[in-house]
């Protein structure tokens, strides 16, 4: 479009044509890739051995002795006399005594006598590789054992007895018949009895044994990582370039009519054109001055 001011004898032009632009659209797209990857190994190794032994020695002996004795004595009579006819008359008496006595005594002794002895011994070792660097550590257990057991038993009894005892009997009878007889008896005795005994016995024992273990564990691993990645981002953007006039115009100024009393320069000013897009013309008709 254009528009003209005129002030005076001057005429001013002004064009504000549309122009034109070209559209240039611009991508950019940025690729990246890449990839890691990992690996490691851990060893472990773990060792163990133990051993222990012991041994128990003792002896034991024992002995006992005793004796045993009794005596029994005692003495027995009988009487009798009688009479017998038609009338019998008659007595019967008898006695009997006696004592016993008898001791017992005894004694017995007895020992024991024992020893221990045990010993243990362990040590284990562990070893680590993870790789970067190796550990290992060792662990010892040592323990020993003595011990002793001695008993003595004296042990002793003794005992007595008495024992007397003493009987009479008296009897008388009558009868009538005639007879007669006279009877005697008499009789002792004595009895003694003695014994002994004496035992004796010993016994020795002894024991040992031995024990080890030994173990070992071995672990082993291994580890791989890998990761990979692609990127991808694009930008388009839009470049605007002009490169014209969308409507070309003319313009056409006209002059006529008459100036009187002026002086100077007659002439039309037309707003300069971009790009060559604007013509001016001026015609100036019927002058007279």
């Amino acid at each position: 479009t254009a528009t003209a001011d005129q002030n005076g004898p001057g005429l001013t032009v002004n064009n504000g044509a549309d122009r034109t632009y070209r559209v240039d659209t611009l991508t950019i797209t940025t690729t990246k890739s890449g990839s890691s990857s990992r690996e490691g190994t851990f060893n472990s190794t773990d060792d163990r051995s133990s051993s222990s032994s012991f041994s128990v020695a003792g002896s034991q002996s024992a002995s006992s002795s005793g004796s045993s004795g009794w005596n029994s004595s005692g003495s027995s009579s009988m009487n009798a006399s009688g009479s017998r006819s038609s009338t019998a008359s008659g007595s019967n008496s008898w006695n009997a005594s006696g004592s016993m006595a008898s001791n017992a005594s005894s004694s017995s002794s007895s020992s024991l006598n024992a020893t221990l002895a045990a010993a243990a011994d362990a040590t284990r070792t562990v070893t680590t590789d993870d790789g970067r660097r190796e550990r290992t550590r060792t662990d010892s257990f040592d323990a020993s054992l003595n011990a002793s057991l001695n008993v003595d038993v004296d042990r002793s009894r003794e005992s007595s007895h008495d024992a007397s005892f003493e009987k009479a009997f008296d009897s008388s009878y009558d009868k009538a018949r005639q007879s007669s007889y006279e009877k005697s008896r008499d009789s002792s005795y004595e009895k003694a009895h003695e014994s002994s005994y004496a035992n004796a016995s010993e016994s020795a024992f002894e024991k040992s044994g031995e024990k080890s273990s030994q173990s070992s564990n071995d672990v082993s691993k291994s580890y791989s990582e890998s990761s990979a990645y692609d990127l991808s981002n694009t930008v388009s953007f839009q470049v605007l370039t002009p490169t014209g006039w969308a409507n070309p115009v003319t313009n056409t100024a006209t002059l006529s009519g008459s100036v009187n009393g002026g002086s100077g320069n007659l002439g039309v000013n037309v707003a300069a054109g971009v790009g060559n897009q604007q013509s001016n013309s001026l015609a100036i008709s019927n002058t007279s001055f």
